[in-house]
């Protein structure tokens, strides 16, 4: 986690007073609770860097929390094949193959239980 990443506060601010191999109590946020552990801290290039792992049970889905929030934060998505639309707020296949798939899915299932998603 890096300070000026998505930041909830709430659990930037524990993080921060905790020692390392410490474990936070619940902490809840906007998304949901976290219970903490604070692996590793590091300066890079000027910035506090922190390790940690975390339980989370959410509230809210990702999805959503983006959605209100995302104008006020940079999203990036680092995984491949994926990029984040900023003007759909939404995340967005990046190859056609998987576009045109995505599309053909959406107008060939409506009503179709067994698909767990709302595109």
């Amino acid at each position: 986690m890096e300070n000026n990443e998505i930041e909830l506060k709430e659990t930037l601010r524990v993080i921060k007073k905790m020692e390392k191999g410490g474990t936070s109590g619940m902490i809840e946020t906007e998304l949901g609770y976290h219970i903490v552990r604070l692996d590793d801290v590091k300066t890079e290039d000027g910035k506090q860097m922190y390790k940690i792992s975390q339980i989370f049970i959410p509230t809210v889905t990702l999805g959503d929390w983006l959605a209100k929030n995302s104008r006020d934060v940079d999203v990036r998505v680092l995984i491949r094949g994926f990029r984040w639309n900023d003007q759909a707020r939404t995340v967005e296949f990046t190859g056609q193959d998987m576009i045109d798939f995505e599309n053909k899915l959406d107008a060939n299932s409506s009503g179709d239980a067994s698909l767990l998603f709302n595109s």
